[in-house]
């Protein structure tokens, strides 16, 4: 057989796309072969019996969903007669989909496969976080995977569940950046920081509920390194006007007047243990 055409689809989602063919048996060749971002075309010389393999290989878009469907197909030269595939006539076939569909066979033929890749997403980390010492910090990807803990961080810190998309990770009590690495079977993988800063607590003496989106609330810095920490707030004559067993820097003087108000933060340590911090804030609301 001289001049067979075969021909192989590209999807969109594949580039870097290179191919190799290699004689298996018999003696064979190739010619006027051509590459474009949509398909590779070529023409085959077959001696009787003889095989031959195409091996194509290319980068799968992140994008891309994990299956893809690709198209390879062969037409015989135009000195050939085949009822079942291709070339009705004595004019050189072009198109496989209208060989294929040509009379005498009619619709469909053995020389069109369309074939089902499966491949796994690559692995997303997701991104870069800044967290307070000693706070628990959430490590969400996509794909399948398992998280470890990249070398040379400043200590090593605990993942509660390597193995799932989702995991908390624990034991951040010494400062610097940490690296996160999600990794699949097929070696892809993909890494997120996590910086830990100082717990240091500052608490504000005037904030500004006036509807601006600026210091709009009683925000604590670093509180959020101390879960379960209690605030009470009291007027000028002592009558408690809020309280928070687990306050989460929400407090916005809600239905206060504009005035100096009294605070009592009871700061859940790490331990276990409580520290008290006394003080006031002027709540002011005019602009």
């Amino acid at each position: 057989m001289i001049g067979a055409k075969f021909q192989f689809g590209i999807p969109t989602t594949i580039t870097n796309v290179a191919v190799n063919s290699t004689a298996q048996s018999g003696t064979s060749s190739i010619s006027s072969d051509s590459l474009s971002a949509v398909g590779y075309k070529t023409n085959i010389n077959l001696t009787n019996g003889a095989s031959r393999t195409f091996t194509i290989t290319g980068k799968i878009a992140q994008s891309a969903t994990p299956v893809i469907l690709t198209t390879a197909s062969i037409m015989r030269p135009a000195d050939v007669t085949d009822p079942d595939a291709t070339n009705p006539d004595a004019a050189p076939p072009t198109d496989p989909t209208n060989e294929c569909n040509a009379l005498p066979s009619g619709a469909g033929c053995n020389n069109i496969l369309i074939d089902t890749t499966h491949f796994d997403i690559a692995p997303g980390a997701g991104a870069d976080q800044t967290i307070y010492q000693f706070t628990t910090a959430t490590l969400t990807a996509n794909g399948l995977g398992t998280w470890s803990q990249a070398s040379g961080d400043p200590a090593l810190v605990n993942i509660v569940s390597p193995s799932s998309i989702s995991t908390q990770v624990t034991g951040f009590s010494t400062l610097g950046v940490y690296h996160f690495v999600y990794a699949n079977s097929n070696g892809c993988a993909d890494t997120v920081a996590i910086t830990v800063i100082s717990d240091e607590m500052i608490i504000p003496n005037i904030f500004t509920p006036n509807g601006d989106g600026k210091n709009d609330v009683f925000k604590v810095k670093g509180l959020e390194a101390y879960p379960g920490s209690q605030l009470t707030i009291f007027n000028r004559w002592g009558n408690e006007v809020y309280h928070s067993d687990n306050y989460l820097n929400n407090w916005d003087g809600s239905n206060l007047a504009e005035g100096t108000y009294y605070y009592l933060l009871n700061r859940r340590e790490h331990d276990g243990t409580t520290a008290a911090f006394k003080g006031w804030v002027f709540l002011k609301r005019s602009k």
